[in-house]
């Protein structure tokens, strides 16, 4: 029988220095991406969501105060 391998990626451990160091620009690109993804989906969700109180959808605004 042999040995387990003295590698942590060999060995497919949860926690593995060397497979940060070994793929580091496969994970910075990996963030930058999820990174871009989020701030373009938060910019689409104030496009829609700030003219929204100001569109005839939403009534009169200012509300008429003298209405019921």
């Amino acid at each position: 029988m042999t040995a387990p391998p003295d590698d942590c990626l060999a060995r497919n451990e949860w926690i593995c220095g060397d497979y940060l160091s070994t793929r580091r620009e496969i994970l910075t690109d990996a963030v930058l991406q999820h990174l871009e993804l989020t701030a373009l989906s938060v910019l689409i969700a104030l496009a829609i969501a700030l003219p929204w109180p100001f569109s005839p959808a939403a009534g009169a605004w200012p509300p008429d105060p003298s209405s019921p």
